[in-house]
């Protein structure tokens, strides 16, 4: 949920555009944004294998 937060996927389309004016922070927060989903995907695919099992 942070990495979607970070990279601006939650934001209504009026504002999309004024997101994404500069490409050298698009680039930036798309990075971050990456980083915390690839951090944040083995704790959550832990607890669905513990809750399955």
């Amino acid at each position: 949920m942070i990495a979607g937060f970070m990279s601006g996927a939650y934001v209504s389309r009026d504002r999309v555009r004024g997101n994404y004016t500069d490409p050298k922070d698009f680039h930036e927060r798309s990075r971050r944004s990456t980083n915390l989903f690839v951090f944040g995907l083995p704790c959550v695919l832990s607890i669905v294998i513990s809750l399955l099992l």
